[in-house]
């Protein structure tokens, strides 16, 4: 998934971490944030990587970072600048 930069700052969406958005400096890779966009209630007995959703896009619109996930929802993120 391609990141988003605005004003200098790199948002991306970890694979290694499900439903987090990570924001962070462009010039020294520092973390800013880190914000879950949403948890995933696991099954007991069912295997985890059937259950897992994955962040697919970020898109910006206006001051919002929009986040779709794999199984059609959108989530969005008022970006303080």
């Amino acid at each position: 998934m391609k990141p988003i930069i605005v004003k200098n700052i790199r948002y991306t969406a970890p694979s290694n971490e499900m439903g987090f958005v990570v924001a962070k400096d462009v010039k020294t890779d520092s973390l800013i944030w880190k914000k879950q966009v949403y948890k995933i209630s696991y099954i007991k007995n069912l295997e985890e990587d059937v259950q897992d959703v994955f962040i697919v896009s970020l898109t910006l619109k206006k001051d919002y970072l929009i986040v779709q996930t794999e199984n059609n929802k959108t989530y969005r993120l008022k970006l303080n600048q």
